[in-house]
């Protein structure tokens, strides 16, 4: 997937007309429509406004592609450590 694919993606993610997203990353709706439709590269400056925009993206999938879109929190992973401990005494107890 190229960078522009993960553009789309995390427009696609931010349920946001071009429009919206373009304003809520503080960027022009013509250069971001151009940069979607490949008429022009997409700059670094586009990819910080989203970043920035998005902090829950992750800047490597972003850049490189590698890992996953989303950062998981530090508190929603705590949060499912938690959960899964639960889950697994709960499993315990009705195996007894």
């Amino acid at each position: 997937m190229n960078i522009a694919s993960r553009l789309k993606k995390v427009l696609s993610f931010s349920n946001l007309s071009v429009r919206g997203f373009a304003i809520k990353c503080g960027i022009s709706q013509k250069t971001l429509d151009n940069q979607i439709k490949g008429l022009r590269g997409i700059s670094l400056d586009t990819i910080m406004s989203v970043l920035g925009a998005f902090p829950e993206v992750s800047a490597e999938w972003m850049m490189r592609g590698t890992g996953d879109m989303l950062i998981m929190e530090e508190d929603n992973s705590a949060e499912l450590l938690r959960t899964n401990k639960l889950v697994d005494a709960i499993a315990t107890l009705q195996e007894t």
